[in-house]
């Protein structure tokens, strides 16, 4: 009788030791992936900002072989689209050298071109 009375408590100690495991597997696996999904939204934000510096490239090379037109400029498209082209001409060597800043939220990406 002594065995009975020891073993009364052990159903709820082990019950309330699983579920803090449970939840501690939980909480460890909602942080890994809310950390997984900011990763994959600033990795789309980079893409659009290396997108954005390459729209600019684009219009630079445009500007400059259709217009001659060798003038820096910067384009803004609902405040979180951003591009800024450096167009730079050295005569000595005749070399023309772009550089395209583009940014979309917290994201930067650049590109350089000279040709």
């Amino acid at each position: 009788m002594s065995n009975i009375k020891f073993n009364k408590g052990v159903a709820l100690y082990l019950t309330i030791v699983v579920l803090a495991i449970m939840s501690a597997c939980f909480f460890a696996l909602t942080t890994i992936l809310v950390s997984q999904i900011k990763i994959t939204s600033n990795l789309s934000d980079s893409v659009l900002a290396f997108t954005a510096a390459d729209t600019g490239i684009e219009e630079a090379l445009y500007r400059i072989r259709y217009s001659g037109n060798s003038d820096n400029f910067s384009f803004f498209w609902q405040a979180d689209y951003f591009y800024d082209v450096n167009i730079s001409v050295d005569v000595d060597e005749e070399k023309i050298t772009a550089v395209s800043k583009g940014s979309y939220r917290d994201s930067r990406r650049a590109i350089e071109i000279s040709f």
